[in-house]
């Protein structure tokens, strides 16, 4: 059994066939960490378990996944042995104890390691290895290309023109995001971040991690002329290719936190559902994340999302976490997950609806910041409480206001199977729906004189609809939106009249339905919100939440249903007088 600061490294030994195919031998070592012991780390995918090969380890037989068997083929050398680190043989995937204790060094051993190998797999039988090399040849070009030399630089042959480029980027495709399953495992992100030095492997062919990833920041930077002889799609291989290696380096460079990080990378995969968590947890220092470091594989997963979001929660003494959760766009869920917790065994990126061609996956995480629906008030930790039993989360608020009217939810008008599309057209019709929908509610009812929602709801309806921001090009909020911009939302709504403003009304859209309240206040809020709803202002939280008190809840519990934007109370006007006491959710 390995100490708490002991790890197995595998001496893979020679050989000295040339045959590809030659028998795998090698033996394991038991080393402690805190020595600094010399080792390369091996990054790859496993495969689907379906193809096995096996190795003979410290005489014994050991089946591992085809994956593993290819990238320990091309590694080993010929005339001594390799000190690798590889997670299917270092750590007993049997032993449910070795991995709860092993997992959590796995941020030590990737930043310890000499050297990264990054395994790409074999490469396609439709390409030859010249064709392969001629497409290393080309990130080697970029990479030369300085901001004072790209004009002086000869291109290669392959970037003579469309037709000699086309099977070499054809090539990098293969081994891009989309068609490698490296780029979407979870695990693979820390891989690629804590190593200091890293070498990605293809076949026999091989290309220093440096030069990848300067070359995505020359591409990015740099006119290149050689370029202007590729066509549009051939290039796109290389902006998708060089977006999520400039990724990879900006999170190795920033000091992204762990609630950014996790639904930065959310669409990344892991064979078992733990690791959606547990995969992160090398990036951040210990105690960061309190309740999942344990890493305890006998968890259910449901459980450990709503663990790992009230560490998000207790780190951050923020309730954003809550903010992002959101039902109506999930297919499935996380079974016995509660409303409140990421499911983080679902990936929220393009799942919502899209509009102008974007689902704005990132405008909730980019605008919670702008409220402050609690006014100045701060989390209360000392009634923070999370019940792993009952998964209920316990924070303190108030009721503020009722759910008394809820328009229908957007949706898409696409005939195509699986879109998520609403054209501009379906948009503006639903817009208008809406506006009818509250101007009924306000003549239809008798309002008290001293409440100002039913006397300014045109303004409010605006307003709301542009969440009271106007974005950028990233759906982040430049500033709060101006009387110019309300005009230019209702220009849009009356007219069809596109202008920058719409990136504001789309994003909203694609994220929220519009409800109304019985004190007469308009606002946003998710699309699954019902008559007879609760708003809420949690201590701490920057904008009003729904929550939902049903008779199937047990006494003192309240299902969560989600964020909101109510106009004219997101920046503490609702906390008048108002005691804060304790509520759960579920």
């Amino acid at each position: 059994m390995l100490s708490n600061n002991e790890i197995r490294v595998l001496d893979l030994f020679p050989t000295s066939s040339n045959d590809n195919k030659a028998e795998l031998v090698g033996q394991t070592r038991i080393v402690p960490l805190s020595e600094d012991p010399k080792y390369e780390a091996l990054s790859y995918v496993w495969g689907d378990g379906v193809n096995a090969s096996e190795i003979t380890i410290d005489g014994n037989r050991v089946t591992i996944t085809e994956g593993l068997a290819a990238a320990l083929r091309r590694i080993r050398l010929p005339t001594k042995k390799r000190t690798l680190w590889v997670d299917q043989i270092c750590i007993n995937q049997d032993d449910i104890e070795e991995k709860a204790m092993q997992v959590p060094l796995m941020g030590q051993i990737y930043a310890k390691t000499t050297q990264c190998l990054i395994w790409f797999g074999e490469i396609d039988k439709q390409f030859s290895v010249r064709t392969a090399l001629s497409a290393l040849n080309i990130v080697n070009f970029i990479d030369g290309c300085a901001d004072d030399d790209a004009f002086e630089r000869s291109p290669p042959p392959e970037l003579e023109s469309e037709d000699t480029f086309e099977q070499p980027i054809q090539a990098l495709r293969s081994i891009s995001v989309g068609q490698n399953q490296w780029w979407h495992r979870v695990w693979t992100l820390q891989e690629a971040i804590l190593p200091s030095k890293s070498l990605a492997l293809w076949g026999p062919l091989s290309i220093p991690w440096d030069v990848v990833i300067n070359a995505g920041f020359v591409h990015l930077r740099t006119y290149i002329p050689a370029l202007n002889n590729v066509t549009h799609s051939q290039r796109d291989v290389l902006f998708t290719l060089f977006a999520h290696t400039t990724g990879l380096q900006w999170a190795k460079e920033a000091t992204h936190g762990p609630l950014d990080t996790a639904f930065r990378w959310n669409f990344r995969q892991a064979s078992d559902p733990l690791d959606k968590v547990y995969g992160f947890l090398g990036l951040f220092p210990p105690g960061t994340l309190k309740r999942v470091e344990d890493c305890n594989y006998r968890l259910a997963p449901g459980t450990l999302y709503a663990m790992f979001t009230a560490d998000l929660i207790q780190h951050d003494r923020s309730l954003h976490a809550l903010a992002l959760r959101r039902h109506e766009v999930l297919p499935a869920t996380t079974q016995g997950i509660p409303r409140w917790a990421l499911d983080m065994g679902v990936d929220y990126h393009g799942r919502a609806l899209n509009i102008d061609n974007d689902c704005a996956a990132w405008y909730l995480m980019h605008t919670y910041q702008m409220y402050s629906a609690s006014g100045e008030l701060e989390v209360d930790m000392t009634s923070f409480y999370y019940n792993q039993e009952t998964n209920a989360l316990t924070l303190t608020g108030c009721m503020v206001d009722q759910v008394a009217l809820v328009g229908l939810k957007p949706q898409t008008d696409s005939d195509e199977p699986g879109s998520t599309a609403l054209s501009l057209p379906g948009a503006i019709a639903k817009l208008r729906e809406w506006y009818a929908l509250a101007e009924e509610f306000y003549q239809g009812r008798e309002w008290p004189e001293d409440l100002v929602g039913p006397l300014a709801w045109p303004e409010s309806f605006w307003g709301s609809l542009l969440a009271n921001l106007f974005l950028d090009e990233e759906f982040a909020p430049l500033r709060s939106a101006t009387s110019r911009d309300l005009e230019q939302a209702e220009n849009f709504m009356r007219n069809g009249a596109e202008t920058p403003v719409c990136r504001s009304i789309f994003a909203n859209m694609c994220h929220r339905t519009m409800f109304l309240t019985e004190k007469g206040l308009l606002g946003f809020g998710p699309t699954d919100l019902a008559v007879g709803d609760e708003v809420w202002v949690l201590r701490g939280g920057r904008v009003p939440f729904i929550v939902r008190a049903g008779s199937s809840n047990p006494e003192g519990l309240h299902t969560f249903v989600g964020p909101s934007y109510l106009d004219g109370i997101m920046t503490g006007e609702a906390l008048d007088g108002r005691e804060f006491t304790e509520i759960r959710l579920v």
